[in-house]
């Protein structure tokens, strides 16, 4: 039979099942662990406390050296990618650029 638990981390509450009583599992909403009171404990909940810290941001993955990654919209690959393209037909002789009465052609 399930029941309920409050995660000690970000207070939100999340289900166990009777199989997980005394173990350590993962809270669905901020990953971090959570032990899981046995038959002899009761669930208790801690009374919220009107001084208590606010709840730790989850953290993001860490990229390739140890930097948080950053999540660029799709928005700016695609004009990155258009500039390169631009300046590769520029470049190549495939496209002239007419600037104030001025062709500007490659070399």
């Amino acid at each position: 039979m399930p029941f309920t638990l409050t995660c000690p981390h970000c207070r939100r509450p999340f289900t166990a099942q009777e199989s997980q009583l005394g173990t350590v599992v993962g809270c669905p909403s901020c990953r971090q662990p959570v032990s899981v009171p046995g038959a002899a404990q009761p669930a208790t909940q801690p009374e919220p406390s009107v001084w208590a810290e606010p709840p730790e941001e989850p953290r993001r993955p860490a990229g390739r050296y140890g930097q948080p990654t950053l999540k660029i919209p799709l928005v700016f690959h695609v004009a990155a990618w258009l500039v390169i393209i631009t300046c590769i037909a520029i470049c190549s002789g495939l496209v002239s650029v007419k600037i104030h009465d001025t062709i500007i052609r490659p070399l």
